[in-house]
């Protein structure tokens, strides 16, 4: 099917106004923040979903605090945690979430006990000999006789 000025002239004034708007608003409108969708499959326990879900907000607005810190819960390991928090941190420092989760992650503090002194034990000198000098003694002795 061609849609050209026939196609046009068969709308009514009204319809094609209508049109007009619609397409005006969803040009304008923000698209949809993905963000609470992904918290929605974290809740749910759907990591895949919440990842990919983050990782599009991530691709099309590297600088969304928000969504490296959610990212913090999903990814794999330790270390992905703490990239994730510091990257929402050095976005907005004022990212309280992201200060919070990254204090609880630091490994508690050791206490550092001293160890007790070792006291040398002096040792009486050994009367016996030792195996080489065993060896040597019998080796003497034998191209003595």
């Amino acid at each position: 099917m061609r849609f050209g000025s026939a196609w046009a002239s068969n709308l009514s004034h009204d319809h094609f106004e209508l049109l007009n708007r619609v397409d005006a608003v969803s040009v304008n409108e923000p698209l949809p923040d993905p963000i609470p969708e992904a918290i929605a499959a974290i809740k749910a326990s759907d990591q895949v979903k919440a990842r990919a879900l983050l990782e599009e907000v991530i691709a099309q607005d590297p600088d969304n605090d928000r969504a490296w810190q959610w990212m913090a819960i999903v990814v794999e390991t330790a270390e992905e945690q703490r990239q994730c928090l510091h990257r929402a941190l050095s976005i907005n420092p004022n990212n309280k979430v992201a200060q919070e989760a990254l204090e609880r992650m630091a490994p508690p503090l050791i206490s550092v006990v001293p160890a007790p002194p070792t006291v040398a034990i002096a040792r009486p000198p050994s009367t016996a000999l030792s195996e080489s000098d065993q060896f040597l003694s019998r080796r003497s002795n034998a191209g003595s006789v």
